[in-house]
């Protein structure tokens, strides 16, 4: 959508430019440079190469542009001390079979302070993966990215991305509104990293929230269509098909934990209890992917979700009988063929 000036428009909660979307690019462009950097001894021999490179630049910065962004103040902060940052790019292998939706968010020191970015510091970050159903390639888009996106596309879909029912409690083919969940995007939620000064405020599950909720919403696709000129049947982005996503997954290590490469029991229901704040379940007994629904997003106290920790809670082994003497002495043989 444009203005009669030729401007785009803001979408719907894109009412305010925070200058988050500059710093975002500042900050991730200098480090893309830093990867890159060549070193100075390294010299051009062909004539024309500065030409050649700027005419590569421009075209990786048009394949660049996001297709949707959104910037806008935590309401639920004192002060909008906090703001958030989100934005949905195409894949450059896949075109709109897969997008990846990044989400940043920003911290203001002080109260009263102008909205100029250099004020804003970046304290969280979110990386998830839209791809587009129902499609020949899907699970080639999916072992693309990495072996968690393959494993949880090939734990809850076939190989077009329609869902496997019969693998999934709580949904049903039966019924119209969980049908509905084959027919749009799968989102998998990768990694949700918050400061730790920056954690226990609410701040985290609101950013969470909002970027679910607007990565689900018709007007930011409809506006991606509209603004990048993109065909709506790509990515299965018709309105037949749905908008953004119609089943969303995420596994316990996307929150990331102060480094911890391994993650124990207690540390996998805290995740699982911070997720289904917002609605998501496990996908069955014996997985540990949860799964959920547009129709089912929501925003629970931690006091709600303690009450169905059923369904968020590791499935515990339970201790069988004490071992018999007949259990000790093949234990025994077998240490002694073993060595």
């Amino acid at each position: 959508r444009r203005t009669d000036d030729g401007v785009d428009a803001p979408s719907e909660g894109q009412s305010e430019d925070l200058g988050l979307a500059r710093q975002v690019r500042r900050t991730h462009d200098d480090e893309e440079n830093e990867e890159d950097e060549e070193p100075d001894d390294v010299e051009e021999d062909e004539e024309g190469a500065d030409g050649v490179e700027e005419e590569n630049e421009e075209d990786e910065e048009a394949e660049d542009k996001p297709l949707a962004m959104l910037e806008e103040r935590d309401a639920g902060s004192a002060a909008s001390q906090y703001a958030f940052y989100f934005d949905v790019k195409r894949s450059h292998d896949y075109d709109s079979w897969k997008c990846d939706v990044r989400g940043y968010l920003f911290h203001r020191d002080g109260v009263g302070v102008g909205a100029d970015a250099k004020n804003w510091r970046e304290v969280g970050e979110l990386l998830a993966w839209r791809l587009g159903r129902p499609t020949d390639i899907f699970r080639e888009v999916a072992d693309g990215e990495n072996q968690e996106l393959y494993d949880a596309c090939q734990e809850t879909c076939d190989a077009r991305g329609v869902l496997r029912y019969d693998n999934i409690d709580g949904l049903d083919r039966f019924n119209a509104a969980d049908r509905a969940a084959s027919a749009g995007g799968l989102l998998h939620i990768y990694e949700v990293k918050i400061h730790p000064e920056h954690r226990g405020k609410g701040v985290g599950t609101r950013f969470v929230h909002r970027c679910l909720e607007w990565v689900a919403s018709p007007h930011t696709w409809n506006d991606a269509c509209e603004r990048d000129e993109l065909e709506t049947e790509l990515g299965g982005m018709s309105p037949d098909k749905g908008f953004g996503w119609s089943f969303a997954t995420v596994h316990p290590s996307a929150l990331a934990t102060d480094g911890a490469t391994q993650q124990s029991h207690q540390q996998h229901d805290r995740v699982r209890r911070f997720f289904a704040r917002f609605g998501f379940r496990k996908l069955n007994r014996s997985s540990n992917l949860l799964y959920l629904t547009p129709d089912r997003l929501q925003m629970r106290s931690p006091a709600e979700v303690a009450a169905d920790v059923a369904e968020v809670a590791t499935p515990r082994v339970e201790a069988g009988p004490p071992p018999t003497y007949l259990d000790l002495d093949l234990r025994k043989n077998l240490k002694e063929v073993v060595g």
